[in-house]
């Protein structure tokens, strides 16, 4: 399904964006971020994680790219943002050390892009929060 959304890693060192074509929605993020952790070490930063979730998760005749930022897509219908703790080095899933953030498109795509927070939690609490709401 041609569902778009960005991903957005950040930490204290930076932000990194990637923009995936499909498969966007809960469910898929869901996937999708799961496979960055376990294609990279245990213990990763946001610009490691975020290549991590390109190879992981690019497949053929989709598009799965970094990108400057989230608004040069108009045609997002989410977008996540996977935050490090504060005070915390790397993101270590054992540890849960981070934030996943969802944002789904409000407006029509003609009107510009507003998005709504619908979720912000631990990954485990993002993963029951995607089986109970697909959108």
């Amino acid at each position: 399904m041609g569902t778009r959304a960005v991903y957005t890693f950040k930490d204290d060192i930076g932000t990194f964006h990637v923009y995936k074509h499909l498969d966007g929605y809960p469910e898929g993020a869901v996937a999708f971020i799961k496979a960055a952790f376990e294609a990279e070490s245990p213990r990763c930063e946001a610009s490691a994680l975020a290549v991590a979730f390109i190879i992981a998760n690019k497949r053929p005749k989709s598009s799965t790219t970094l990108t400057p930022h989230y608004d040069e897509h108009d045609d997002l219908e989410y977008r996540y943002e996977i935050t490090k703790d504060e005070g915390e080095m790397f993101f270590e899933v054992e540890k849960g050390n981070f934030v996943v953030s969802v944002f789904k498109r409000t407006s029509a795509f003609r009107d510009g892009p507003t998005y709504f927070l619908i979720f912000s939690g631990s990954l485990n609490e993002f993963e029951e929060f995607a089986k109970k709401n697909t959108y």
